[in-house]
């Protein structure tokens, strides 16, 4: 139980850490394509796993689908926490210079 309770605390603030990010990064012009691109890659993921999890479980059996499918998830963890991510504290202020968010008068 307290678990999945910190696991949902941990998943509400990075939603919203990410939707300030998103807001004051991006021009007011590209919000809803910045938006919809995250949420297709978001939602897009669920059909994909469902999928891999049902020819997986139809081939190996249902149990051990789910250690399978537990393990990739420990090693996804693993792999995130040795990145650089977590040592990185502050988000970028704004688009480099030459990005294509920067237009010809200034860069957002």
């Amino acid at each position: 139980m307290l678990s999945s309770v910190t696991i949902i605390a941990g998943i509400v603030a990075g939603n919203i850490i990410w939707a300030g990010f998103v807001q004051s990064y991006y021009p007011s012009r590209l919000l809803g394509r910045v938006s919809t691109s995250s949420q297709v890659f978001n939602y897009g993921a669920i059909p994909a796993g469902a999928i891999t999890a049902g020819v997986l479980a139809s081939h190996v059996g249902v149990r051990p689908t789910l250690w399978i499918m537990l393990g990739g998830l420990v090693v996804s963890s693993w792999v995130l926490l040795l990145s650089p991510l977590p040592r990185l504290r502050d988000l970028p202020a704004r688009p480099a210079a030459g990005s294509p968010l920067c237009t010809a008068t200034a860069c957002m």
